[in-house]
């Protein structure tokens, strides 16, 4: 993360924007603010923010039925590989695995 923000080179979706708000301020064990959740979404949003559209959302039922993956992630991945990212960090898809020229990779795993 911090290579990113010194690059520059972030990215996220607007769907993943909304879905930081709602884990940071119902999610944590020591919730946040809906204002530091806000500063939180304010910082992000100066990466390249994707913001899906009908052709997106039809992009990822094909990619929900050809890898067998939630619909919600397949949008995250669509939105990954339209904003060219070589890498998704997520811990809700397999680590390693290549999915519309997206690597993912769990934040989490131990190594």
């Amino acid at each position: 993360m911090d290579r990113l923000w010194a690059d520059g080179d972030g990215c996220i979706s607007v769907q993943v924007l909304h879905e930081c708000f709602v884990t940071a301020t119902r999610k944590l064990a020591r919730p946040l603010s809906a204002d530091e959740a806000y500063e939180l979404l304010q910082d992000l949003s100066a990466w390249r923010v994707h913001t899906p559209n009908a052709a997106d959302v039809l992009a990822a039922v094909r990619i929900h039925r050809d890898n067998e993956v939630s619909l919600w992630d397949a949008l995250i991945i669509r939105s990954a590989s339209a904003l060219g990212c070589e890498t998704l960090r997520t811990q809700d898809l397999n680590d390693g695995q290549i999915i519309e020229g997206v690597a993912v990779q769990n934040p989490f795993r131990k190594s």
